[in-house]
């Protein structure tokens, strides 16, 4: 099952850096079982199959990709260990008695335990663990999600073999997107609702006003593409769809650094 969650990934975060040329979405080679063995030694767990093996295929995301999973970095062994042993420190340096924490059922209502494995990390101090220390309404090896912005410990899924697959699922269902704006993958509502916030503050155009800006824009695909150029629709279609005949030009024209055709990606008005 995890071999077949790997090539689904594999596959679909191919698919997302074809349609998406500059995104980078990397992974590491998998993990040396001297590794895997070392980084539970040092922690004093032993992890459960479906992670040994997840590691076994990669090891996290490569340095320089962006984040493949929602929001958030795929931690490679070495930078696990390294947030483990940084909470370690935290967790014995400070008072937290007097800390409000909202837990699931399933999970210890804990600031931290030296059991929870931090896999992913959204650089805000928000983590994705697998749990090797459930509360008795849990099951070990549970993933939980574990929150310093609001204190809440929250069940995720049952195991990291049900959390992946729905991630991925996720991911083929377009559920989940590329933003290079929010520096990877990213949950497509949030998106939409924040696209709809910022229209809501755009100011109108008037239909002559927006006639014009078409034909300058028309004026400037001519001018970059030559006679023949796809007109204004067909070049939006060529971005979007895999298989339109306008494909190569649209993508020509999107990299473009002419100042007005970035216009129609960019323009700071709604169209009436």
């Amino acid at each position: 099952m995890i071999q077949n969650l790997a090539q689904r990934f594999q596959a679909v975060l191919a698919k997302i850096q074809k349609q998406q040329p500059l995104s980078r979405l990397e992974l590491n080679d998998g993990a040396t079982e001297a590794q895997l063995v070392q980084v539970q030694a040092d922690l004093n767990v032993v992890f459960p199959d479906d992670l040994q093996q997840w590691y076994r295929l990669f090891d996290g995301q490569s340095p320089n990709s962006e984040h493949v999973f929602n929001g958030a970095a795929w931690l490679s062994l070495s930078r696990m260990q390294a947030l483990w042993q940084h909470m370690q420190t935290r967790v014995t340096e400070m008072s937290h008695e007097d800390i409000a924490l909202s837990a699931d059922d399933e999970v210890q209502a804990l600031w931290w335990h030296d059991a929870w494995l931090p896999f992913s990390d959204d650089g805000q101090g928000n983590y994705v663990c697998v749990d090797l220390a459930p509360s008795a309404d849990g099951v070990m090896g549970q993933i939980i999600r574990v929150r310093f912005d609001n204190m809440v410990r929250s069940l995720e899924a049952t195991s990291l073999e049900a959390w992946l697959d729905a991630h991925i699922e996720a991911l083929e269902e377009s559920d989940y997107v590329y933003s290079a704006k929010h520096g990877g993958i990213m949950d497509a509502e949030i998106l939409f609702e924040e696209e709809d916030e910022g229209a809501a503050d755009l100011p109108s155009m008037s239909p002559e006003a927006w006639q014009d800006m078409e034909g300058d824009l028309q004026n400037t695909l001519t001018h970059l593409l030559g006679e023949g150029a796809p007109d204004l629709k067909q070049l939006v279609n060529g971005l979007l769809d895999e298989d339109s005949p306008f494909k190569n030009q649209a993508e020509s024209a999107a990299h473009s650094k002419h100042a007005s055709f970035k216009d129609l990606f960019d323009s700071d008005v709604k169209q009436p």
